[in-house]
């Protein structure tokens, strides 16, 4: 009886070790930098520090600035606020370029105020994106009380992010929470040929009124996916959901390139395929293996 309680205490200890180690890492930015949006006033980051734990996620949540993003210890994804300014250093923006450089996700919610200028540069200095941004605004919050925005519906568009063998396209929530605090974005293109932007969610399948977009550029494994939701109403289950999709998803992916060039002036149709196109563009020349 004894040898049977001792096999089943190892066989637990063991699985909660292979849970903990299989975990997801997330950084999660609390910074009380000049510049940085402070959510604190309505628990916007509170709630979600609360939601990701419920999640499963290992959470390293930094008051003192920017968490480190870089070495072994690198997380499978960094979540900020939208800042109401640039962000807070240039090395720190240096890093955050490097890290999805070298793989990784920045997730960035809320919306700050204007009309999302920082949160444009920020993308382009992640992505290291080469000229000017054409449409990408933001175009609609709902912040009364008694308000709703819509419902945020899955776009079409959002099968081409993260798509292959390892992932469920059916997994994708077709809809999420509409709550009281949502902001919007216009669908975001950049004249960068190598730029890629993706609406995943979508205001009531309104393809001009994005509620979550995802961000690429071809040759780069990274991206940074922005979300209109603040978590200002709270946890919530479907974005909850598609928050720990985004994370668990996207570590699967191993440093595969996220996106292949698009044409210079992409059409909603033209992102459909870039992703999964699997034939080498003649010109050029034979991939290196």
């Amino acid at each position: 009886m004894r040898g049977l309680l001792w096999l089943l205490a190892v066989e637990f200890l063991c699985h909660i070790s292979t849970t903990t180690a299989s975990a997801p890492k997330v950084a999660l930015h609390f910074s009380e930098a000049q510049n940085v949006r402070k959510l604190q006033r309505n628990n916007g980051m509170q709630n979600l520090d609360r939601q990701l734990r419920q999640l499963g996620i290992s959470l390293a949540a930094s008051t003192e600035g920017q968490p480190r993003l870089t070495g072994l210890d690198a997380p499978n994804a960094y979540i900020i606020p939208a800042q109401s300014g640039p962000y807070p250093s240039t090395h720190g923006m240096l890093e955050v370029s490097s890290y999805v450089a070298a793989g990784g996700l920045v997730i960035i919610v809320g919306a700050a105020s204007g009309e999302g200028q920082e949160t444009r540069t920020f993308v382009a200095s992640a992505l290291n994106y080469n000229g000017n941004w054409k449409p990408c605004e933001r175009n609609g919050t709902s912040e009364k009380a008694r308000r709703r925005s819509g419902t945020p519906v899955v776009s079409e568009h959002a099968y081409s992010f993260l798509m292959g063998d390892d992932y469920d396209d059916n997994a994708w929530p077709l809809t999420l929470e509409d709550v009281h605090v949502l902001t919007t974005l216009t669908r975001c293109e950049h004249e960068d040929p190598r730029a890629v932007a993706i609406p995943l969610y979508t205001l009531m399948g309104d393809d001009n009124k994005v509620a979550v977009q995802a961000f690429m550029r071809a040759g780069n494994p990274g991206a940074v996916v922005w979300l209109g939701y603040s978590w200002r109403d709270g946890p919530q289950e479907r974005w909850g959901f598609l928050l720990h999709k985004l994370i668990t998803d996207f570590a699967l992916r191993d440093g595969r390139s996220a996106a292949e060039a698009p044409p210079a002036t992409p059409s909603l149709g033209d992102l459909l395929t870039p992703l999964a196109a699997s034939t080498p563009d003649p010109s050029r020349g034979p991939s290196a293996v």
